[in-house]
């Protein structure tokens, strides 16, 4: 689904991109280069503020992790992205981004069930969150799609759509709830007609079967 991978390249952008969302703090975002900000990696500066590779935004120890597992994530390193995920999770239990970029990196792993819990506790942690409240909700709708639980999937379209609508700053998809409800209407209407027209041949099969099990009466002497 094309909204899909947008909504999490979305998701990928603005976490590279090291908003200050993320920073340790408002005074962080006032604090000046420092002498490492032309060295590698991520590190306490004198001052104890923690900054990016530039020396010029602040960061913590929990954006770092996700940042690691985000570079995993792009090499399809999953394995590595999923425990940078975790780390970052066990450095603060309550940001609901850990949960989301694990739930992705389990997805992209084949582990199916184990994305829909960590987006579950995602979709918990988020609720003064709008837009990431909005992108947990979505990737709980697709998800339940991808796996045929299609009276599940249309309820939670229904309800990101719902949400979506009803928080702009979420920057949801409100119509895709709809196009994805449609869909699901859609398959469900052709599967309940082929179910009667399989029903109909079976049966007419089993009649076929019956006559055939039926003795031919002789002719009678004329």
């Amino acid at each position: 689904m094309r909204a899909r991978w947008l909504s999490l390249s979305l998701v990928l952008a603005a976490v590279f991109a090291a908003p200050t969302v993320f920073a340790e703090g408002k005074g962080d975002k006032d604090a000046k280069k420092s002498d490492t900000s032309g060295k590698k990696g991520t590190k306490a500066d004198a001052d104890g503020v923690r900054r990016d590779p530039k020396g010029i935004t602040g960061i913590t120890p929990t954006f770092e992790a996700v940042l690691k597992g985000n570079a995993a994530y792009a090499a399809k390193d999953w394995d590595k992205a999923m425990a940078a995920y975790k780390d970052a999770i066990e450095k603060d239990s309550k940001d609901p981004l850990g949960y989301y970029m694990l739930g992705e990196a389990q997805l992209a792993a084949g582990k199916l069930d184990d994305a829909g819990q960590s987006w579950q506790t995602a979709l918990k942690t988020s609720a003064n969150d709008d837009v990431m409240h909005a992108k947990a909700l979505f990737v709980i709708a697709d998800l339940k799609e991808r796996q045929g639980k299609l009276e599940e999937a249309a309820a939670a379209w229904k309800e990101y759509g719902t949400y979506a609508g009803a928080h702009p700053k979420a920057k949801g998809y409100a119509a895709t709830a709809t196009e994805r409800q449609k869909a699901i209407d859609t398959h469900n209407d052709v599967a309940a007609k082929a179910a009667k027209v399989k029903q109909r041949i079976q049966q007419r099969e089993q009649e076929q079967l019956e006559q055939a099990k039926t003795p031919t009466p002789p002719a009678k002497k004329k």
